[in-house]
């Protein structure tokens, strides 16, 4: 217990990185639903990027629920799948 906090409460406050992606998540999606769904998919796609650095540059007691394997298949599965998902968003032709 660390300054009269209980323990579950102090794990709760380490789930700030992942909040940050839900949250890019939830926006590219809502961006999405109201028709702009090139920058919702790059908005969502951004938010994974965020997520594989944060992962590569945070310590492991701070990362909270991000931290599923080691950290370089953490990383390089968040950073492929980002990349992905912009590319092809990128690169779908606009049909307007």
């Amino acid at each position: 217990m660390a300054r009269g906090i209980p323990e579950a409460a102090t794990r709760g406050l380490n789930q700030w990185p992942l909040l940050i992606v839900v949250a890019g998540l939830v926006a590219g999606l809502i961006l999405a639903w109201v028709g702009h769904w090139r920058v919702g998919s790059v908005t969502i796609g951004a938010s994974m990027l965020v997520g594989a650095a944060e992962r590569a540059w945070l310590p492991k007691d701070i990362v909270g629920l991000l931290k599923v394997r080691h950290k370089a298949f953490d990383v390089a599965l968040m950073a492929l799948a980002g990349l992905a998902v912009v590319g092809f968003a990128l690169a779908v032709p606009s049909w307007e």
